[in-house]
């Protein structure tokens, strides 16, 4: 499996963080909900979750940032 076929599970939960993700400025943002918090780099694709830290992957929370601001890259698949 590429990466491109690795995000599509990651961006359909990022649709469901939306209410949950807080923009601060033209980079960077902050996911909270009642048990986490994460600092979202959305320009350098950077988060602070176990997803992102240990495989090195575009996770859910980058995605969820990037469609509320709509700075996200299309992704080619062919």
């Amino acid at each position: 499996m590429n990466k491109y076929n690795m995000a599509v599970p990651r961006v359909e939960k990022a649709l469901e963080l939306l209410d949950d993700i807080t923009v601060l400025s033209d980079a960077k943002a902050v996911y909270s909900n009642d048990e986490k918090i994460y600092h979202i780099d959305y320009v350098e694709e950077t988060c602070e979750c176990p997803d992102h830290v240990y495989r090195e992957v575009k996770c859910k929370h980058i995605w969820a940032v990037q469609i509320k601001t709509k700075k996200y890259k299309i992704i080619n698949t062919q």
